[in-house]
């Protein structure tokens, strides 16, 4: 607790100077995370949420944040794997199209906020070959699974022995056109099997359901590889977002917007560069405009992530002031800055990970500081994903 006390305010402190694309522009450009975030994924659950994000009296609740995929708000049934993994320019923007909003109070100001942001691909690179070559073989799998179970369909017509099981295994995969090699493999596998049980119909189906039962259970760390692996891609990723906030409760309720530009090449799946490009405005008592430009570069290794990151920024601030008269003017100050940071985190176990951040931050007309800074901290998750057991299947069972 007293290491998460000292690391947010100064984690906080360098949200804005962050370069990367924020996943919900909505929470970012307000600088809160909601304490309940909906995330429908039906037309029906957005409809729900939408009417629970008010009171009884229509007022807007405060502490809600709303994330939704509108493509993905219904069932796509005529969508190929080809479509989805290679998209062209217009589906690669419906898929990966998301939209958020956020609602909170300022504990400092007292003032009601309300946020709105979206955030989308033009490219989004290709699948690795790692990705492609995992695919084809839990495919095979999964096919050899169908096969075993077209066996024990035919238990008592053209299966009467554990023999005959395994011959219709290896000549309908031999059929299906397999390697020699994974022919062989199941064979090795069907026939150690074999020797457990009898030649009855209820031993020869309890054969082959042991048997579809391996091969279910080796499926479960093909299908860990391939849902880890279709989030890496390689390639150009052209990535857009943008974001404003308002003062609910005032008049002029606008105040500040951001326009963030992100282009990735992953020449690579663990190794990157990318060429980011954002637009701050904040309309405050303060009125500041930030333009920023920076370059990155990411290397993720086994247990150690890696990621160096230059940027520079072009700011212009109208601050209030008095002339020498006593007079209110607005004082306009335009300067140029830079921030430089390296960052690396470690592994230690499947939740937690040491983290550090050091470097140079950008100057700032409001600050008058050194801008060096150094960040270190733990990254802790308190909660699991619940395993799912695929040998659970109608089949095995």
């Amino acid at each position: 607790i007293l290491l998460l006390l000292v690391l947010v305010p100064a984690a906080s402190a360098q949200q804005e100077s962050r370069m990367s694309l924020p996943s919900s522009p909505a929470f970012s450009i307000l600088n809160f995370e909601p304490s309940t975030v909906m995330k429908p994924t039906s037309n029906k659950d957005l409809g729900a949420d939408i009417l629970n994000s008010f009171d009884e009296n229509g007022k807007l609740l405060l502490n809600l944040g709303l994330e939704v995929s509108p493509y993905w708000l219904k069932s796509r049934p005529t969508l190929t794997r080809a479509q989805y993994l290679n998209p062209t320019v217009s589906q690669c923007f419906w898929q990966s199209l998301n939209l958020s909003a956020a609602t909170v109070k300022d504990s400092v100001t007292e003032k009601n906020k309300f946020g709105v942001g979206l955030r989308f691909k033009l490219v989004n690179g290709r699948p690795t070959s790692d990705y492609l070559e995992i695919e084809k073989q839990l495919n095979t799998q999964l096919n050899i699974s169908n096969v075993i179970l077209g066996g024990i369909a035919n238990i008592g017509n053209t299966i009467q022995t554990r023999e005959a099981a395994i011959e219709f295994i290896t000549s309908t995969l031999t059929e299906l056109k397999y390697s020699k090699d994974v022919i062989e493999g199941i064979k090795n596998a069907a026939e150690e099997k074999a020797t457990a049980f009898d030649d009855s119909k209820e031993g020869i189906r309890s054969f082959l359901l042991d048997l579809n039962t391996s091969i279910i259970d080796s499926n479960g760390g093909l299908i860990k590889k391939v849902a880890e692996l279709s989030k890496k891609r390689v390639g150009l990723i052209i990535e857009f977002a943008g974001a404003s906030g308002f003062i609910t409760s005032e008049k002029k309720s606008f105040d500040r917007a951001g326009i963030w530009i992100n282009a990735s090449n992953y020449f690579t799946p663990n190794d990157a560069w990318t060429l980011t490009a954002r637009y701050l405005f904040a309309n405050k008592d303060s009125g500041i405009n930030n333009f920023d430009m920076g370059l990155s570069y990411i290397k993720e290794l086994n247990k150690i992530n890696i990621a160096v990151e230059g940027a520079m920024r072009w700011y212009r601030a109208n601050i209030p002031d008095l002339n020498s008269n006593n007079q209110p003017i607005t004082r306009t100050e335009k300067d140029f800055t830079y921030r430089f940071s390296v960052q690396g985190s470690y592994k230690i176990a499947t939740d937690i990970s040491f983290n550090i951040s050091v470097g140079k931050d950008f100057n700032s007309p409001f600050v008058n500081s050194s801008g060096f800074f150094s960040i270190f901290g733990i990254n802790y998750s308190l909660f699991k994903s619940p395993k799912v057991d695929l040998s659970k299947t109608p089949a095995s069972q």
